[in-house]
């Protein structure tokens, strides 16, 4: 199956709308962080003040390529401790099917 823009929103957007209101805050947070992301680059505060639930897979797939994406929210996921949606998100079969990798 092919990752089309789409379906990688889709994907992301089931594993961010399970968060507690707090983990999708410290989520977002994450996605400003140059460290953390490195050697991919932070997406700015402007863009994610706003961002819902809704906005934010789609801000991913805007600054790095689908499957980027993935691997970026999957890395977040384990960063803000929500290690029970990162197994999640790899069990459904994202991480063979889309080569979801570390981003070191």
């Amino acid at each position: 199956m092919a990752l089309t823009r789409s379906s990688c929103k889709d994907l992301i957007y089931s594993i961010l709308k399970e968060m507690k209101d707090q983990s999708f805050k410290e989520f977002k947070e994450y996605l400003n962080d140059e460290d953390t992301l490195k050697p991919l680059k932070h997406i700015p505060v402007a863009e994610l003040e706003t961002a819902d639930r809704i906005d934010v897979p789609g801000l991913l797939i805007k600054h790095y390529t689908k499957e980027e994406a993935l691997n970026v929210t999957l890395k977040l996921l384990e960063a803000i401790g929500e290690t029970n949606l990162a197994k999640k998100f790899k069990s459904k079969g994202y991480e063979e099917q889309y080569e979801i990798r570390d981003l070191k």
